[in-house]
């Protein structure tokens, strides 16, 4: 198939070339019987021995016999001559005619067969630029009248340029013809999907495609060649197609343009660009490659290996949450064994302390499987859709501090300093207080474990410029962050290595469900990756209200169950 499109692109070709050239050559030879017509009205006026017209070949710096009459006794075998600079310049200034003789002395070249006459030449220019040379043959030097110069020089030097000018444009036309005969050539015998693009205003046309085209989009050539280019873009990729285009008509090329085109069944496949911009003729030729299956495959792939990640996080995940349901489950059996012991003794006064300070353990371990099963569930329930919020109109500020100055007694027993502060007194947001405090314990239990003794953790509430969003910073003086590890401590099964080093208790599913919780508020959050030392956790809340006003009655409730509520969320926090 591609043999026989390439031959008959190649009888085209030929036959556009040989119509191109035919045309040319009628039309020369008009010219030049015409100039010749002219040549034997200057020769009978000027009553001489011949005139000739000699064309100058640039390229060569020659001059090349061109027409002449029937008198005119040039040698044509010989009649290429090299023209020095310096006599082109002294043909050109002498208006009068410079005598052949002059010419003669720096060619080395018999220029015509008369030998007792002379050659005056005359230089033929148009708007400065020299085109040739008009030979007067005769025995005397002949008058150029004004009328001569404009019935006759002027003429012929219009004639000639405009022939010229026809070459050149002939040229042109060739040489579009064979690139556009080899483009298409290539478009019809390549594999991949190739085109011919024009761009006028916002409109981006396809005026040559391949067949590759009906093969993966199922659109034909008329069809392309009836719809704009744009249409059959997705969308989303619009203005990224534009914007490529636009950069090819200034550099001059685009490459790797990934964009979905649209098939006849509607359905999109992605195809990727290449594309050169000729500026000669303001077309864009492209080639494009089908990545659909390729780019699937990738993604497969892609989501092959999340699947095993995301198995092998499981498993390390599990294997802690092991742990910490096994640890709390031992220290409490081995207190109701030892408390057990010490009940068969008949004096209990001596093991008073201790029983106390096992049935603490006891407590505190409780409280630790309760956080632990309570997350579970919490996040559990958000994975599914089912966690709904209380929302009211509450003091954000006042929650937050409330909370705050409720663990301050705790942190001074672990040695470390608390510091709330805020730029605003009143942000009345609709938030569920109960979780907002979650929230906020568990970014102070977070501090606390991986705060120094006598660090410092810092609270701060701010708004945003707009006063769209309430901004809180809690931020401690510990461990640094590693950047690589900020966004993957939020998720459940991805946690830092550093993290799973397990320096403090914990299943790092907290983080988790701080997230979840602010997002479930319509916030975000994250970790500040700027600072050189310690950590900042970062979250905003938006400030919009709910329709259903709530007293901000957060004050009166009972401060015990704040304190239990530190309790649960502290328990994995044994001594730092």
């Amino acid at each position: 198939m591609s043999d026989k499109v390439h031959t008959e692109k190649t009888k085209y070709t030929l036959i556009e070339k040989k119509d191109s050239n035919k045309h040319l050559s009628e039309d020369l030879a008009k010219h030049s019987k015409k100039l010749t017509e002219i040549l034997k009205k200057l020769e009978c006026k000027l009553n001489c021995n011949g005139v000739s017209i000699f064309l100058y070949d640039e390229e060569n710096n020659t001059l090349e016999l061109y027409v002449k009459t029937e008198k005119t006794k040039v040698v044509e075998r010989e009649y290429d001559l090299n023209l020095y600079k310096n006599i082109r310049a002294r043909v050109i200034e002498n208006k009068d005619g410079l005598r052949i003789n002059v010419i003669k002395d720096n060619i080395n070249n018999k220029y015509t067969e008369l030998r007792n006459y002379y050659v005056f030449s005359y230089a033929i220019t148009y708007d400065d630029e020299f085109l040739g040379i008009i030979n007067i043959y005769g025995d005397k030097k002949y008058y150029i009248s004004e009328y001569i110069q404009d019935c006759f020089f002027d003429k012929i030097a219009l004639m000639v340029k405009n022939r010229k000018l026809s070459l050149e444009l002939s040229r042109e036309v060739e040489k579009r013809i064979e690139i556009e005969n080899e483009l298409e050539m290539f478009l019809q015998t390549s594999t991949d999907l190739g085109g011919i693009i024009i761009k006028k205003n916002d409109c981006v046309k396809l005026v040559k495609s391949s067949k590759r085209w009906k093969q993966v989009l199922d659109w034909d050539e008329k069809e392309l060649n009836d719809m704009r280019l744009n249409n059959l873009i997705h969308p989303d990729d619009l203005e990224k197609f534009n914007l490529e285009i636009d950069k090819a008509l200034k550099t001059g090329f685009g490459e790797n343009l990934i964009i979905r085109h649209k098939c006849k069944n509607n359905q999109y496949k992605i195809i990727e660009w290449n594309w050169r911009y000729l500026s000669k003729g303001k077309i864009i030729v492209f080639i494009g490659k089908d990545k659909t299956e390729q780019l699937k495959l990738i993604e497969d792939k892609k989501k092959l290996e999340e699947i095993v990640d995301l198995e092998k996080f499981r498993t390390e995940y599990f294997t802690n949450m092991s742990h910490d349901l096994k640890t709390p489950l031992n220290i409490i059996l081995t207190s109701v064994q030892v408390m057990l012991a010490n009940f068969e003794n008949e004096d209990l006064s001596e093991h008073y302390k201790k029983m106390v300070r096992h049935l603490n353990g006891v407590k505190q371990n409780s409280y630790r499987l309760l956080r632990l099963v309570n997350n579970i569930i919490d996040i559990t329930k958000i994975d599914r859709g089912y966690y709904k919020l209380k929302l009211g109109n509450y003091n954000i500020v006042s929650v937050i501090e409330d909370i705050t100055l409720s663990v301050v007694d705790y942190m001074n027993n672990k040695k470390r300093k608390i510091i709330f502060d805020t730029t605003e007194e009143e942000i009345l947001v609709a938030c569920d207080p109960e979780k907002i405090e979650r929230i906020i314990l568990n970014l102070l239990s977070n501090a606390l474990k991986y705060t120094n003794e006598n660090g410092v953790i810092e609270i701060n509430i701010e708004t945003d410029e707009e006063k769209k969003n309430v901004i809180v910073h809690v931020k401690n003086d510990g461990e640094l962050i590693p950047k690589e590890d900020c966004d993957k401590i939020f998720y459940r099964f991805k946690q830092s290595e550093k993290l799973l080093e397990r320096r403090c208790e914990g299943s790092g599913i907290g983080l988790a469900l701080v997230k979840s919780l602010i997002e479930l508020h319509g916030g975000c959050i994250w970790v500040n990756t700027e600072l050189a030392k310690g950590a900042e956790f970062i979250f905003l809340i938006p400030i919009k209200t709910v329709g259903n006003e709530c007293e901000d009655n957060i004050q009166s409730k009972n401060i015990s169950s704040k304190i239990e509520k530190c309790t649960i969320e502290f328990s994995e926090i044994y001594s730092i």
